[in-house]
């Protein structure tokens, strides 16, 4: 006998839940119609590109047409509610309405994750309001797929407004610290820049005596006053560099990003602290690099981070015995400059390594806890990371890392 068995499974309960998930979820949910990115791809390919990933590349407003013309199927209450859209306004509503200019390479990268065979997709974009207001949003994209393809994407959108507002206030919460920061460390330098611009300025007067004698003379003596007052302008242009480079240690401002030469900041380093070391007893070293290294880095806050460790280092060694030694040494392996500042004083507790960096924790009477915590911020912010340790005789070492500028190459010095 021959025959066949039915089951027959009633799908309600589970639709029923799925529909309920979908409308109730704190999350802003969508559901696009996919089918119009699939026919373009195949046409892609039948065209004779084998390389649909390398197609979105060289054609980037391929992702413009496909948003334009993705329908939206669906939208939770959640999703609605976020991007201002009511029950009548879905009706021929299409994705690209939220999609604003220049933001197309976000929705590709979805796309190349999708072609890479990858299940889902996630990143942080801004996204349109149906009446133009922006979103700051993360995205979530899911590709539930059917014999190699997806017909709908699911995408998650979750508000990340607030978060990304703290973020910013962080950020110049951070900046704020670390210009105090930097105009404390600039009262402990005020010695050492006095003595700094007095220089140049006892240059001048001493030149500018020597021309009007020479011009003095019964017979005066033109070429030689020249000369003289060639050094008068020269050593005046010194004086002005270094007091514009003390006005950037202390004005505010955005961090600015700059190709810096290494050979120049460490030395504008050595101009600024030497004299406070030296007041202090220690004696400095600036071991430079043999070759040329290129930093893409905001010079002023990475005069800020040594200022402070070598500064620190003076402190430390207070009323200590003996020779008194600050090393600053700066090696290149590959694409990483690594600093280090080295003394040969008493050290640091072992159980402090691991606080040293935090806000407010500090070893000194007198110290607000503040510098290491913003040096680390400073080089964590340029993509470096710093950490402490003793020294295998005696005294700590303050290591740094930044990457070099890319493209700039090195040359070495002649010998």
């Amino acid at each position: 006998m021959t025959g066949f068995y039915a089951f027959i499974f009633d799908m309600d309960d589970q639709q029923y839940m799925f529909e309920s998930m979908f409308g109730a979820a704190s999350v802003g949910y969508w559901e696009l119609d996919f089918r119009g990115v699939k026919k373009a791809l195949e046409t892609i390919a039948s065209s004779g590109w084998h390389d649909p990933i390398q197609h979105l590349y060289d054609h980037p407003t391929f992702m413009r047409q496909a948003v334009d013309s993705m329908p939206v199927l669906k939208m939770n209450e959640k999703a609605r509610q976020l991007f201002g859209v009511e029950e009548t306004d879905m009706e021929g509503l299409k994705f690209g309405r939220f999609i604003p200019a220049g933001t197309e390479t976000v929705v590709a990268a979805n796309l190349v994750a999708y072609l890479k065979g990858e299940s889902n997709f996630e990143n942080e974009t801004v996204l349109n309001a149906l009446d133009g207001q922006p979103v700051e949003v993360l995205i979530s994209a899911s590709f539930p797929r059917k014999d190699g393809f997806c017909n709908t994407l699911t995408l998650g959108t979750v508000d990340i407004s607030y978060r990304k507002a703290q973020d910013r206030r962080l950020a110049r919460l951070e900046a704020e610290l670390a210009h105090s920061s930097r105009v404390s460390t600039l009262g402990e330098l005020t010695a050492s820049i006095a003595h700094e611009v007095n220089q140049p300025l006892g240059a001048v007067m001493t030149n500018g005596n020597a021309a009007l004698r020479w011009l003095n003379r019964d017979v005066p003596d033109l070429e030689e006053a020249t000369v003289a007052l060639r050094r008068v302008i020269a050593e005046a242009e010194r004086a002005a560099q270094i007091i514009e480079r003390t006005r950037s240690l202390a004005k505010k401002g955005e961090p600015k990003r700059v190709a810096c030469e290494l050979h120049d900041l460490l030395a504008d380093v050595e101009n600024l602290v030497h004299r406070k070391t030296s007041s202090m007893g220690c004696e400095l070293v600036v071991d430079q690099p043999s070759t040329t290294v290129w930093l893409t880095a905001d010079p002023i806050q990475i005069q800020q981070v040594l200022i402070n460790l070598i500064v620190n280092a003076a402190q430390a060694m207070r009323g200590q015995a003996g020779r008194r030694l600050i090393t600053l040494s700066t090696t290149v392996s590959g694409e990483l400059a690594t600093f280090q500042v080295r003394d040969n004083g008493p050290g640091f507790g072992t159980s402090s390594a691991e606080c040293l960096f935090d806000p407010f924790y500090t070893t000194k009477d007198d110290g607000m806890g503040i510098g290491l915590s913003v040096a680390r911020t400073i080089v964590e912010a340029h993509g470096g990371a710093i950490s402490a340790c003793l020294d295998a005789s005696c005294g700590s070492i303050f290591e740094f890392t930044l990457p070099c500028a890319q493209g700039l190459g090195s040359r070495s010095f002649p010998s």
